[in-house]
């Protein structure tokens, strides 16, 4: 586990209001990526859609699931602005071409800033305070 913050995890602490996340690809069996993004919340303490301790309820898991299979279908969206998230963290080398295609026709999704192999999305950008572009 890396010792300091990463890219992702600083741009994140950069930004105003209290809020969630959520890094796609989800991958729920992938505890490797889970213990990275639990790893790198301390530097940012946001809350993750994916959890706090590693251990999900039985309910999570089957909305992990649901959101892994069908994101960014609409209803999707609605059910992540209910629950806070405000942004997505594409981790694009990890996903198909297509999906970042299907992102890009969301109204409801805007592509906010490149950090790497990963890209940042708002949603509903209007709910919230002004992206913060973090110096350095």
């Amino acid at each position: 586990v890396q010792a300091g913050p990463d890219e992702i995890a600083s741009w994140i602490a950069a930004q105003e209001g209290r809020f969630t996340v959520l890094e796609v690809p989800v991958e729920t069996d992938n505890l490797t990526i889970h213990a990275r993004q639990l790893s790198q919340s301390q530097f940012h303490w946001q809350r993750l859609l994916v959890g706090y301790s590693g251990w999900r309820s039985p309910e999570v898991e089957r909305r992990l699931r649901r959101i892994e299979q069908r994101f960014p279908q609409p209803a999707v969206l609605d059910e992540l602005a209910d629950l806070g998230v405000r942004f997505v963290v594409l981790l694009e080398r990890r996903v198909p071409g297509e999906l970042i295609e299907q992102m890009r026709r969301q109204p409801r999704l805007e592509r906010v800033d490149d950090l790497g192999g990963a890209s940042v999305w708002q949603l509903d950008a209007e709910r919230w305070p002004a992206v913060v572009r973090p110096s350095g």
